[in-house]
């Protein structure tokens, strides 16, 4: 409040505060906040008359200090991370103030929320709105590691989402990108590497190919054998159905072969016949 010079000794003024537990104000307008103290308040002046005048204020708790923990290491683009502050005293009521060197590149929020935008050096700076405190940390991020993507041999193209595809684009067959192939992928006829099984009745052999039986004592006419002996099996597809076929046996002790054939569904052999 100001008056005249001329009335100010008339009219003295009297000032008063609204909430002493915020602070005091002396005869001469001069306020005294109190200490951790914070929040809004009024300060009347007036004069005998009933003149009064009112000013709000706002009374804040200033920082003292601004530290920063230890910043994560090795930062990358693309990813966000927690900083650990403090700020001295704890009690503090002012805002405060974030800054970037450039906020395209990183940011960091007053709770400590570091976000990484893209690769670089940014220096990221935190402040006092009223106490102009300030603390600041430079940060060096690198960009996000992409491993090359290859194909591998061993997947044999499952990798992809289209393996016929992949297979005509990269100008290969279909056995190309099988994991085991069979003698039928490749024109080829069984020849067996061990010996036709004991209890095992020829008829149920008729899958192309050569097979063996090395023990005479295995080779059972109750097993469709036609002769006791040991000797070496040849099975020809013939193709009139799913398992047509002809069948020759060769003893081992002779020039003799033993043919038939079987077809039909059920399958039905011929008996057999020396040649």
């Amino acid at each position: 409040m100001v008056l005249p010079s001329s009335a100010a000794a008339e009219y003295p003024v009297t000032w008063q505060v609204s909430d002493p537990a915020l602070g005091t104000i002396d005869s001469n307008g001069r306020y005294s906040a109190n200490v951790g103290a914070s929040g809004t308040q009024s300060v009347i002046a007036s004069v005998s008359t009933g003149l009064a005048s009112t000013a709000i204020i706002t009374q804040h708790i200033f920082l003292t200090g601004i530290e920063f923990g230890d910043v994560p290491a090795n930062l990358v683009a693309g990813n966000t991370y927690t900083v650990p502050i403090t700020y001295t005293p704890a009690n503090y009521t002012e805002a405060i103030l974030t800054s970037s060197s450039d906020s395209t590149s990183a940011t960091l929020s007053a709770l400590g929320t570091l976000s990484i935008s893209n690769a670089g050096s940014t220096t990221l700076s935190l402040a006092g709105a009223n106490s102009g405190i300030t603390k600041s940390i430079t940060i060096v991020a690198v960009d996000k590691e992409t491993p090359d993507v290859f194909l591998k041999i061993e997947n044999n193209l499952s990798d992809v989402s289209s393996i016929s595809e992949a297979r005509e684009n990269l100008g290969l067959g279909e056995l190309a990108t099988k994991d085991s192939l069979t003698a039928g992928d490749v024109g080829a006829v069984h020849i067996a590497d061990v010996a036709i099984v004991a209890a095992l009745d020829l008829n149920d052999v008729t899958g192309p190919g050569e097979y063996f039986q090395n023990i005479s004592s295995n080779a059972l006419l109750s097993l469709n054998y036609p002769i006791n002996v040991a000797g070496a099996l040849k099975v020809y597809r013939t193709g009139v159905d799913e398992v047509g076929c002809r069948q020759v046996y060769m003893p081992y002790n002779s020039t003799s072969e033993y043919r038939r054939y079987a077809y039909g569904d059920p399958l039905v052999f011929s008996a057999w016949i020396e040649k």
